[in-house]
């Protein structure tokens, strides 16, 4: 239901079309969330069955971060870099303020040069995609996760099993 331009509409169309006309052949349905799951029950007949990840380790309980004077907030962001993760109003909303902070952000997509346009302070880094982000998760002292919608999302798992805390838009999924 949320589409960027008209070939996100006409791709998305698509796979509705496509997902509505074939679901039904299908002996099972897997979902990586319980809006998913929700969503696919809604014009399926069969019913889906949700399974997490297999990233779901441990579930911690956040511990409060206390910022040092001449300390810098490290901020982390982990996805790709397309429109619906609404990366763009991070960047506009961490350039207004005034505490010291540094952001990385790690990922590739379509959206990553207008992305960097955007930066007007040198605390951004975009580093574009690694396979391994365990040095990137003990650096952070949070995790942002700003997407308009969202599957159930490996990255906030990863982090919270890292024991960074989270702030995450509340978007469906």
């Amino acid at each position: 239901k949320i589409f960027y331009s008209f070939n996100d509409f006409i791709k998305k169309k698509i796979l509705l079309f496509l997902v509505k006309n074939f679901y039904k052949y299908f002996d099972k349905i897997v979902s990586n969330s319980k809006y998913v799951q929700k969503e696919i029950n809604q014009f399926s007949k069969k019913n889906s069955i949700t399974i997490y990840p297999p990233s779901v380790k441990k579930n911690y309980t956040l511990q409060v971060y206390k910022k040092h004077k001449n300390k810098n907030l490290n901020i982390l962001m982990v996805g790709r870099l397309d429109k619906e993760k609404g990366i763009d109003t991070a960047i506009k909303a961490l350039e207004l303020l005034n505490f010291k902070y540094d952001i990385k952000i790690v990922g590739r997509g379509t959206e990553n040069k207008k992305l960097q346009n955007l930066v007007k302070k040198n605390k951004v880094q975009f580093l574009g995609h690694k396979n391994n982000l365990k040095k990137y998760y003990k650096k952070a002292d949070l995790f942002l996760n700003t997407s308009h919608f969202e599957g159930f999302s490996n990255a906030i798992i990863e982090a919270q099993n890292f024991k960074v805390p989270v702030i995450a838009a509340n978007c469906p999924g």
